[in-house]
This record gives structure tokens, sequence and C-alpha cells, in this order.
């Protein structure tokens, strides 16, 4: 897939709540800024759309609404010390709102949508 060239980190949590951490290597990631009008003003809202090649999916890896995705490579384990919400304001993190797998065509992908 051209463009892929972007690694990630995605939590995605368990049935037990803890958190499986998947790095994920060979991905594009694209970051969009919509300008929306409001009773209030104008509002700003930030998308990203991420799509992950089949060929780079670990095997265990099944994406999920509300989990977290951060650009780059990611070490930290959440748990007591460590909350999901606190990753996510220190990296900027997206959680996930529309998950599309995608294997028609000639590059089948996990696209992942978020905000």
């Amino acid at each position: 897939m051209q463009g892929a060239d972007k690694t990630i980190t995605c939590y995605i949590e368990q049935p037990d709540e803890s958190y499986a951490r998947y790095i994920i290597k060979g991905v594009s990631w694209r970051e969009e800024t919509a300008v929306n009008t409001t009773d209030k003003g104008l509002s700003l809202d930030n998308f990203v759309s991420v799509r992950i090649p089949i060929e780079n999916v670990p095997k265990e890896f099944e994406p999920k609404k509300e989990s977290l995705i951060i650009l780059g490579e990611c070490l930290e384990e959440v748990g007591v010390e460590t909350k999901i919400a606190a990753l996510k304001r220190e990296y900027n993190g997206v959680t996930i709102k529309a998950i599309h797998h995608n294997l028609d065509g000639q590059c089948p992908h996990w696209k992942l949508e978020g905000v």
C-alpha cells in the first residue's frame, strides 16, 4: 500500500478489562481538520484515518470501537499506574469510532477512523 510508512500503537480493551498493546509498522496515517459552524461560532474537529495492510496486521489483532491509537511506538503498559485517558492526553491519541475490514480489491486492509 502506497504511503504505508508509519508505525502506530493500538491499545485494545480485553474481556478481563486489561489492555492488549499492538505495535504495528507499515500503516498509513492521514489527519484532516474540519471546520463546522455551530450556534456558538466555529468549531474545529480533527479526524484521523488509519489504513493497515492485511500483511502487516498481527495475527491476534482485532480492533474495537473506543480503542486508542497512538502515532508512533509507545512502550507504556496500561494498568494501575497508567490509565488509558492519560495516554491519550500525553501522546495525542485517537479514539477509534469506525472500523472497516476492506478485503476486496488489490490492497486488502483494515481502515480505522477516529477522533
